[in-house]
């Protein structure tokens, strides 16, 4: 019987865990509708606004294509009378980054 060192067979289960990780991942991804992560963030929306004491509507929000290489998507929801709410939603349905504008500007730009 041969003798295997500790080091691979350590570096076999890392392996191992990381393909499994990896797998998981992209059948998240593939099963993960845009429709289902603008729903989800949409959803979060109208609580902020309710928190706030405003009523907002799922029609406030749309998406656009995310920009950066690890982007998916960017849902935007401008409610009528506050500032919007800009989520960055990663490939696996992860918020990236929430911004809030600090006021509305609806006078247009020079």
């Amino acid at each position: 019987m041969t003798y295997i060192p500790t080091a691979w067979i350590i570096l076999g289960i890392v392996l191992l865990g990381f393909s499994v990780m990896v797998f998981r991942l992209g059948v998240k991804a593939a099963s993960l509708s845009e429709t289902d992560l603008i729903t989800h963030y949409s959803a979060q929306y109208l609580d902020y606004e309710k928190a706030e004491g405003r009523a907002g509507s799922l029609t406030d929000c749309y998406a656009l294509g995310g920009e950066g290489i690890f982007e998916r998507l960017m849902v935007i929801c401008e409610p009528a009378t506050a500032a919007s709410y800009h989520f960055v939603i990663g490939h696996w349905g992860q918020l990236l980054s929430f911004v809030r504008e600090t006021e509305r500007s609806d006078a247009p730009e020079a």
